[in-house]
């Protein structure tokens, strides 16, 4: 158990220095990752937020909610 232990931390600080001797190859690494996985983020006026509420269905969460809409309105056009 000790053993494991000091594997794990000795395998972190090993990262942790590599990642300090490699700001770079990181940043491009998170760059790569965004431009792939983009975040959307945004406020809907109090008028969209409420009938987003009456359409939502039992405890759904808000992505969840968007995402069932969005696929709606796709499959309606």
């Amino acid at each position: 158990m000790y053993f494991d232990i000091l594997v794990k931390t000795v395998n972190r600080t090993s990262q942790k220095r590599w990642d300090a001797a490699h700001p770079e190859i990181i940043k491009k690494s998170h760059e790569k990752f965004r431009k792939n996985n983009p975040q959307w983020g945004f406020r809907p006026k109090q008028e969209l937020r409420e009938w987003l509420e009456t359409q939502r269905q039992g405890e759904e969460s808000n992505s969840k909610l968007v995402q069932r809409l969005l696929t709606q309105l796709k499959e309606s056009a």
